[in-house]
């Protein structure tokens, strides 16, 4: 975790699948999230590269109605690999670019505002890997932001519940956080200690689980109607696609407001409105709702607890808004589900609260009083290494359990194989997950353990100490225990961005009109 440089201000970013937004404290104590330079609170998480320029937000999303292969959108369910799905411009391009082109408008928008910013802390799913949160500091890194944390955009939102509920108590309540974005499903359950401490009592989720997938569900009933009426297909044109693409997400929208609506398509001589009712909606996207559902019941199952201990059920995410989600809920848990004003903002506005209170501990500071809001969460996968099992086959042995309070660490004892040289080294496969397959699990990367001092003979003792920061990161230490000296412990991680490439994405964003 960075510290606050205090060299300018300091923001909360939601960096959504769909839509983000910043938000900041101000020198009143108030929580305003910033608008972009077109006026709105929410950007769109869509470039456009242009002759010249890249463009961002709404006019990429108008652009790349005509040239869907020059942009992209959704590639924040890519960060963590290699590459986004499909290519960019013509250039096999790394989300963490991308990514970084968004959060660059974000800050430049943000600083026609507020002055200068320097620092950040960005908000992610809480059932991010290892990976995925390291590739999301490099973005901000990119972008020319001094990340000092990375928050969990379940704990974000309950940070700002906690900020407004004032002078309302939350003290004693367990509440599980529903947060369904555009992309990304978490569901988190927390129970506040005091009025400004709150700890993580589990979480689940799934990366790829948003309003995105209820869309994709609309849109292809819309085409097979379509193509039921008319005998042709328009997702053949991809420009066509593109704006029937956006035609769908305004229908669902307007779904959550009215029990009908409908679709316009026109394509190949034909023209015609494709009707679709909210009951209908529903119907075809039971099944995604149900995986939400089934997301609950575990943590609740997990956590060795009933609905009725459970006080309230807040709601995050945009997606949210669909009265399907909330009919759910109120059915399993019984309650009525709470939101505050936009709850789609309630992320960054809980990420410039943290933000704040980092800057006023670093004392470059706030310059009034902030409430000292904690809280501590938990790790959203197991953390493990890879062994081989009494039948000789390859096993995931856990380390630290899924939902240990973080940070926190656990040291597990090797040894060496023959008598340690100059060129020893111990090579250990870091899981994420919780298969007894490490073919099922995330592969964190190869932790490889040099600088032993020679002579060890075979069998020496050699402790490794996994950790878990506060940020969700995995870190290492080792120490050969029978002379009590440290080894060089280092994660060999299997996508990241390496120092050197780091600098180049940063040299390449200098070169970049971002619009």
């Amino acid at each position: 975790m960075a510290v606050c440089t205090g060299t300018g201000a300091v923001v909360g970013i939601d960096l959504g699948t769909t839509f983000s937004s910043v938000a900041r404290m101000d020198e009143f104590g108030r929580v305003d999230v910033i608008r972009n330079i077109d006026g709105h609170t929410v950007t769109p998480s869509i470039v456009f590269f242009d002759d010249e320029n890249v463009l961002v937000g709404r006019e990429a999303a108008k652009a790349l109605l005509v040239e869907p292969e020059r942009g992209a959108e959704c590639f924040k369910r890519d960060i963590g690999l290699p590459a986004f799905s499909s290519p960019v411009n013509g250039e096999a391009m790394r989300p963490e670019r991308l990514s970084a082109i968004v959060l660059t408008k974000l800050k430049q928008d943000a600083e026609e505002v507020v002055g200068p910013i320097s620092d950040a802390v960005i908000t992610v799913p809480a059932f991010f890997d290892d990976g995925r949160r390291k590739a999301t500091e490099d973005a901000g890194a990119i972008a020319g932001l001094n990340v000092m944390k990375i928050i969990n955009e379940p704990t974000s939102a309950a940070i700002w519940y906690a900020f407004e509920s004032k002078p309302k108590p939350m003290d004693g309540e367990t509440f599980l956080v529903y947060d369904l974005g555009g992309g990304t499903f978490d569901a988190t359950l927390m129970r506040a200690r005091g009025d400004n401490e709150f700890e993580t009592i589990g979480t689940d989720g799934e990366v790829v689980l948003g309003g995105r997938d209820w869309d994709e569900r609309l849109l292809d009933y819309v085409v097979e109607e379509f193509k039921r009426e008319a005998g042709v297909d328009p997702t053949e044109d991809p420009a066509v696609y593109q704006e029937l693409v956006q035609r769908v997400e305004e229908c669902k929208r307007t779904l959550s407001k009215r029990a009908s609506a409908a679709v316009a398509v026109a394509y190949g001589g034909h023209r015609l409105r494709v009707p679709v009712s909210r009951e209908k909606f529903e119907e075809l996207t039971t099944d995604l709702l149900a995986r939400t559902q089934s997301t609950l019941e575990l943590i609740i199952d997990e956590a060795q607890m009933e609905w009725s201990q459970i006080s309230r059920v807040l709601l995050v995410g945009g997606s949210s808004h669909m009265p399907m989600v909330q009919k759910m809920l109120k059915r399993v848990t019984g309650m009525d589900p709470e939101a505050k004003g936009e709850f789609e903002l309630a992320v960054a506005r809980g990420a410039a609260v943290q933000a704040a209170i980092m800057q006023s501990a670093s004392g470059s500071g706030a310059a009034v009083p902030v409430p000292k809001i904690v809280v501590r969460d938990v790790n959203s996968h197991s953390l493990g290494v890879e062994v081989v099992d009494d039948a000789g086959a390859p096993a995931n042995f856990p380390v630290i359990p899924k939902n240990s309070p973080i940070p926190c660490s656990v040291s597990q004892q090797f040894e060496t194989v023959g008598i340690s040289g100059p060129n020893s080294k111990i090579s250990i496969t870091v899981l994420e997950g919780e298969a007894s397959d490490p073919s099922a699990c995330i592969h964190v990367g190869r932790c490889v353990i040099t600088d032993l001092p020679p002579g060890l003979p075979a069998g020496s003792p050699v402790k490794v100490t996994f950790s878990y920061s506060e940020d969700g990161r995995v870190e290492v230490e080792a120490e050969a225990v029978a002379v009590g000296l440290k080894a060089h412990a280092e994660i060999q991680r299997q996508n990241p961005l390496h120092p050197e490439q780091l600098e180049q994405e940063v040299k390449v964003m200098t070169k970049l009109s971002v619009l």
